[in-house]
């Protein structure tokens, strides 16, 4: 009887560790991808981005996120109206923006200075590296 009652303490504790780490692993961010690409999507995750760095408008590829979980953005060069470069150069270095998933929600990250917006109509899946 006693082997008996142990065995269900036991059985009862590692149930209860189980779903606790469970429960650290849903509040975790994870690096993620697009489950199902669309215009709606892409047009989110635009504005989402333009948000993050501070921009009216921002031209995303269709398929970002879609392979990978990053992408990276490089602000416009300063040109003059016949199109060339004024500086000649371009020398501040691309924003890293990660695609990152928690719980069920999706968001854009900027890596940099961890800002963050949720995509509400995005369906992400947690990267499989």
């Amino acid at each position: 009887m006693r082997i008996k009652l142990f065995l269900a303490y036991l059985m009862a504790t590692l149930c209860g560790c189980s779903s606790s780490a469970q429960d650290k692993l849903l509040d975790q961010e994870v690096l993620a991808v697009i489950a199902k690409p669309s215009r709606q999507v892409n047009e989110e995750i635009q504005a989402a981005v333009a948000s993050l760095l501070g921009q009216k408008e921002l031209v995303i590829a269709a398929n970002a996120f879609t392979k990978d979980s990053s992408i990276s953005v490089e602000r416009l060069a300063h040109q003059t109206v016949n199109g060339q470069l004024i500086n000649g150069r371009v020398t501040e270095q691309p924003l890293l923006i990660n695609l990152v998933k928690k719980g069920k929600q999706c968001f854009v990250k900027n890596a940099l200075t961890g800002g963050k917006i949720e995509l509400k109509h995005a369906k992400c899946l947690k990267l499989i590296e």
